[in-house]
């Protein structure tokens, strides 16, 4: 395995879920932040890539910025958007 590779469990909701399932892993070199995070996942999952470019991102109760950085063995959990009706 190789030292510079970040592992990121994934969390998601809403729609996602049908996509990645409730939890997923992804692997991510540097660099090691939320934009990454989107990228990665993205590649994985191509059929996602609107929901996830449109998710917010968030550790625990916090939301996070493209720029914030993740850590190896971080959860990230991924927002999709709603509707309101």
């Amino acid at each position: 395995m190789n030292d510079d590779l970040a592992n990121i469990t994934l969390e998601a909701n809403g729609a996602l879920i049908d996509h990645l399932g409730e939890t997923a892993e992804i692997a991510m070199g540097p660099p090691y932040t939320v934009e990454r995070v989107r990228g990665v996942a993205a590649e994985r999952w191509p059929a996602a890539v609107g929901l996830i470019s449109q998710s917010a991102c968030a550790r625990g109760d916090a939301l996070l910025a493209d720029d914030d950085e993740v850590t190896d063995g971080e959860t990230i959990v991924l927002v999709p958007p709603v509707s309101g009706g």
